[in-house]
């Protein structure tokens, strides 16, 4: 198990030391990680390809991974928009269907903030950027601007990505490796209690949103039910 850790290890080291010595690498990374935020590729892809923008490039490599994920957001609304005249690309499920509803419903009892709560979960990037995209109660104005400031939470993971950097260099010593083991399994921990505060809220708030839509579609279903009688 150890000879395979080392092997990957060296792999990621070799691609880390390529991309910093190749010219126009972080444009590149900036593109692929834009190209990944559209909800087609595989969801680990994206997540992957920041983290190595803070392996490579340490901190700097916040700015080609907030502006791909911005840039990609947007790419993604206009891709979803074409997509859902697909008939293939459409909802059938009628419980996703509710589901749907209800989050239209939370956001236009809670406007921007509601959509801003969604954006901060901890939802996959993708899926939040193919969630909002489908929500008619969203604009693409009110879209792009909850893009632009959620996207600058991607900085933490470029931050983990060097903090994984610093960690497996061999010249480390056993006091920087202890306090920098420390800091990030801090910043994991707070993050992941921040994130998942937000998602319990905005989980809440769509499931109390999401039975009122179950008891407007029962009601309506009465009502079609006693027509039919009288």
């Amino acid at each position: 198990m150890t000879g395979s850790a080392n092997i990957y290890t060296t792999a990621i080291d070799q691609l880390a030391a390529a991309m910093q010595s190749t010219a126009y690498s972080q444009p590149t990374l900036a593109l692929l990680i834009c190209i990944f935020s559209i909800p087609m590729p595989p969801i680990s892809a994206f997540i992957l390809s920041v983290y190595m923008a803070g392996y490579a490039y340490g901190p700097q490599g916040g700015f080609p991974a907030t502006v791909g994920a911005f840039f990609g957001a947007l790419l993604a609304y206009v891709f979803v928009q074409k997509m859902r005249l697909v008939p293939w690309f459409q909802i059938s499920n009628n419980d996703i269907k509710l589901k749907f509803k209800a989050l239209s419903k939370a956001i236009e009892q809670g406007g921007f903030r509601m959509v801003l709560m969604v954006r901060l979960s901890p939802l996959p990037w993708q899926i939040t950027n193919l969630v909002l995209a489908l929500c008619d109660q969203v604009s693409f104005r009110m879209y792009a601007l909850a893009a632009f400031i959620s996207s600058f939470k991607i900085n933490a993971d470029v931050w983990f990505g060097s903090q994984l950097a610093n960690l497996s260099r061999p010249d480390t010593s056993p006091e920087v490796l202890a306090v920098s083991r420390i800091i990030t399994m801090t910043g994991f921990v707070v993050s992941t209690i921040v994130t998942f505060a937000v998602f319990k809220s905005t989980k809440q708030r769509i499931k109390q949103c999401e039975e009122e839509q179950e008891q407007v579609h029962l009601l309506s279903q009465q009502e079609e039910a006693l027509s039919l009688h009288a």
